[in-house]
């Protein structure tokens, strides 16, 4: 084995574990786009309205994945809480066991938003924020990094 294949090898161990693309793909793309798109969706998950909607959207994600690759929802909770003016989705989702997988999922929503029915044309400004907890080997960290994802809205 030359130099350059022992360089190589070495870079190959080391590179990090993917995450699971069940996990991921729920905190990172599935989970995002029902809240920029559908909020009210979402904002019914924590009431559990449509019952166990949370744990059919978390398998209905699945359905997108080779069967190998679907994990179970055990874990996965969310609860609600109020401020003055502002509602928190909190999202537990199951245990991370991968660097990038999320341990909670929040999307703060206007409160006015809750408990009313929602038009997606007339969704009232401003769009919700959305953050992830997620398992992390950042030098510097404890092992978690926090990521938020706004909705860029244009001014006129």
């Amino acid at each position: 084995m030359g130099l350059f294949n022992v360089f190589k090898k070495d870079k190959a161990d080391s590179a990090p574990e993917s995450p699971r693309k069940h996990h991921y793909y729920f905190a990172y793309k599935a989970l995002p786009g029902l809240a920029f798109t559908a909020p009210n969706v979402p904002l019914g998950f924590a009431t559990n309205i449509p019952e166990d909607g949370l744990l059919r959207f978390w398998q209905m994600v699945g359905t997108k994945l080779p069967e190998n690759e679907r994990l179970s929802g055990v874990g996965l909770d969310a609860v609600n809480v109020n401020f003055d003016s502002e509602c928190l989705l909190l999202i537990t989702l199951p245990p991370p066991l991968k660097k990038s997988e999320a341990y909670y999922v929040g999307i703060l929503y206007p409160r006015s938003w809750v408990n009313s029915s929602f038009d997606n044309s007339k969704l009232p400004k401003p769009y919700p924020v959305y953050f992830i907890l997620a398992m992390s080997d950042v030098l510097g960290t404890s092992g978690v990094t926090l990521a938020v994802r706004l909705k860029l809205i244009r001014s006129y």
